[in-house]
């Protein structure tokens, strides 16, 4: 379990919260694997996430990208009537990154070290 000033969480960056995930990811499996071989259940068969299966770039933008258009709909309909121009500048960027290949968010999540994609 990861404790709140804990040195790990220092390296911040997507390695380190691969790490992590696929840490915690063989805690819950083991502790699956248990507690299903005492009740005789069938387990199935699950690799884990693997190097190759970890999300790459373009995904990560367009998981972000969507995030963004549900929390500004969110913030409209809750705050301000105005959050409806977040969505637009969304909208915007993304179509014109699809034309220029230019996309500030790609160019973060590179920053932090993801995963190169096919798009970005």
């Amino acid at each position: 379990m990861v404790r709140h000033g804990s040195p790990r969480l220092v390296r911040l960056g997507i390695e380190g919260l691969n790490e992590i995930m696929l840490e915690n990811q063989s805690r819950v499996r083991s502790g699956l694997r248990d507690g299903c071989k005492n009740h005789n259940f069938p387990l199935p068969k699950c690799d884990g996430m693997k190097k190759e299966n970890q999300m790459s770039l373009d995904r990560m933008v367009m998981a972000f990208a969507g995030f963004m258009v549900l929390l500004s709909l969110a913030l409209t309909y809750w705050v301000s009537p105005y959050f409806v121009w977040l969505t637009v500048f969304v909208g915007v960027n993304q179509i014109q990154s699809a034309f220029t290949g230019f996309c500030p968010a790609a160019m973060a999540f590179k920053l932090l070290g993801a995963k190169p994609g096919t798009a970005f």
